[in-house]
């Protein structure tokens, strides 16, 4: 008889949270991965499977075999209902900077290009105020995101993952 094909609630996949459990449960990466990606001097490299488990968490993409509940991407979380169109556009250019900042540095993580947006430049002092609004939202979404992703990192590697999948299961059948 067939084992039935254990059913996958959570974005990641058991394999991936073994590699997270692996990988990112030293605070000692976590913080290396937050110096990567803010352009401080680092002595960071990670295997393959490690970068395409970071990108999926910090650069994530809708799936269609994603499980429901699951899907999200960096234009799902951005908020610009209550905005004028002249304030979203600039909430939204602030957003497409943090995601070619986070395809840059992963880029570089990789080794095949030059960085474009240096992020001690986001603070710079510009004339032009739409631009000088785009970049400390994006400098300060980068820093905000990135936090936040890493504190998601360290809760899988650290927690029982049943307890999150019981969890979860409790919760979605309310």
């Amino acid at each position: 008889m067939e084992t039935p094909k254990k059913r996958q609630i959570m974005r990641y996949n058991d394999s991936e949270i073994s590699l997270i459990k692996n990988t990112f449960a030293d605070e000692d990466i976590l913080k290396e991965l937050r110096k990567q990606f803010l352009q401080m001097p680092s002595t960071l490299k990670l295997a393959p499977d490690s970068l395409k488990v970071l990108r999926k968490t910090l650069l994530p993409e809708i799936e269609g075999d994603a499980p429901v509940h699951q899907i999200v991407d960096l234009w799902l979380t951005l908020n610009i209902k209550e905005r004028t169109p002249e304030d979203a556009l600039l909430v939204i250019k602030a957003r497409k900077m943090l995601m070619d900042y986070f395809k840059q540095e992963f880029s570089i993580l990789e080794g095949k290009k030059a960085r474009k947006i240096k992020f001690s430049k986001l603070t710079d002092i510009v004339d032009d105020a739409d631009e000088m609004v785009i970049n400390i939202t994006a400098r300060n979404e980068i820093v905000s995101h990135l936090e936040q992703q890493l504190a998601q990192l360290q809760v899988l590697a650290v927690q029982d993952t049943q307890k999150l999948v019981d969890e979860m299961l409790k919760n979605s059948a309310k």
